[in-house]
């Protein structure tokens, strides 16, 4: 499950970037065999745009945070994406 930051707003462009680099990272830390049951299964993704209280709730537990480098149109060090699985 990859949930896209509520705040701030993220054009398009840059939610699919977030959720991309959050997939590429859940990849290299999942453990070997849940990665491989992944793979087996065609590698599903699901996305949520979750409201502000559970983004803030799930914050902490995530297995994979996305933090932006600012380059483009977040500030340094935004929180852009999470990743977690089971």
């Amino acid at each position: 499950m990859v949930s896209v930051c509520p705040e701030p707003f993220l054009p398009l462009g840059k939610a699919a970037a977030a959720c991309g680099h959050a997939a590429q990272l859940t990849a290299m830390r999942m453990p070997a065999p849940r990665l491989a049951a992944w793979s087996t299964a065609g590698f599903p993704v699901v996305v949520e745009h979750p409201a502000l209280a559970r983004w803030t709730r799930l914050r902490p537990h995530a297995g994979v945070e996305v933090v932006d480098a600012g380059f483009t149109v977040v500030a340094p060090g935004t929180s852009t994406a999470l990743a977690r699985w089971a």
